[in-house]
């Protein structure tokens, strides 16, 4: 089972998507927003270089903010990002705030998944109450990382400021080695 994979990508590209995202990720404390994609390949020519030399096809780009003070239900407890099995993988960059903060991700053990409806289209999981969990692996997003967003996950260690990062999904899973 694929969890996550750090990526080195020149520094200049990471400077382009952190400006992006600083103009572009939600001000309000909304977790997760559908952002204009077409606007961020505009936006970001270097990233788009990339991206075409490794094949992959950015379909969705997805801000989230996780406050400070956690009273955001949905990421306060382990969570599914749902996309079909083919496109599960979202290349995850730092924005701001995350340093310190990890992602966690589990095995279900115990508990059943329940699918939520979302506003703006997009369906996320959470589980059950008597749900229990498995800590398979865990993360630190300090840098482009590519992660399995089907695992269940959950982040912990936003204390000091809010959160932001940019989650870039695909129409196809990126082969990763």
């Amino acid at each position: 089972m694929f969890y996550y994979k750090h990526i080195d990508i020149d520094n200049s590209i990471c400077e382009e998507i952190k400006e992006w995202g600083i103009d572009n990720l939600q001000s309000s404390n909304v977790p997760f927003v559908k952002l204009d994609v077409n606007d961020f390949k505009k936006q970001c020519p270097l990233f788009m270089q990339w991206a075409d030399k490794e094949q992959l096809k950015i379909i969705l780009a997805v801000g989230i903010k996780v406050t400070a003070d956690y009273k955001q239900p949905e990421v306060a407890i382990p969570h599914v990002d749902l996309m079909d099995d083919s496109r599960s993988i979202a290349l995850n960059f730092p924005i701001s705030g995350c340093e310190g903060t990890c992602t966690k991700m589990y095995n279900l053990v115990k508990g059943e998944q329940i699918n939520i409806d979302l506003p703006d289209g997009t369906t996320y999981s959470k589980f059950s109450n008597d749900s229990e969990f498995e800590e398979v692996a865990k993360f630190y997003l300090t840098k482009p990382t590519f992660f399995n967003t089907s695992v269940p996950h959950q982040l912990f260690g936003v204390e000091k400021q809010d959160r932001l990062a940019l989650s870039l999904r695909f129409e196809n899973n990126p082969v990763l080695d």
